[in-house]
């Protein structure tokens, strides 16, 4: 944990410490990420939060499949597994991302 948070947060009086959720906006690019945190910064930011996930742990393509349904969400083209596969981030991108703020 970057110890920069602590010290600020433990001041007396301290503003509020802000926090922008970039979730899963970064479509799978690692340069999109970048330029989200940079985007960040530039509005005020004092961090940025991605959602850490891998599809395989939270959606089950099999069971999709079994009840014949692709989503549950009418208006999405593909199956929800390759959507949040999509969005998952590539755990390889959190030191260099760590670094950009």
């Amino acid at each position: 944990m970057n110890n920069n948070f602590l010290k600020k947060r433990t001041k007396k009086f301290s503003k509020t410490y802000f926090i922008a959720d970039i979730a899963a906006n970064h479509d799978g690019s690692l340069k999109r990420a970048k330029k989200l945190i940079k985007l960040c910064a530039l509005a005020g930011a004092d961090a940025a939060k991605f959602q850490h996930f891998k599809a395989e742990t939270i959606v089950s393509d099999l069971g999709f499949k079994k009840i014949g349904k692709l989503s549950h969400q009418s208006k999405w083209r593909s199956g929800v597994f390759q959507v949040y596969k999509k969005a998952s981030i590539n755990p390889k991108w959190t030191p260099v991302l760590k670094k950009r703020m």
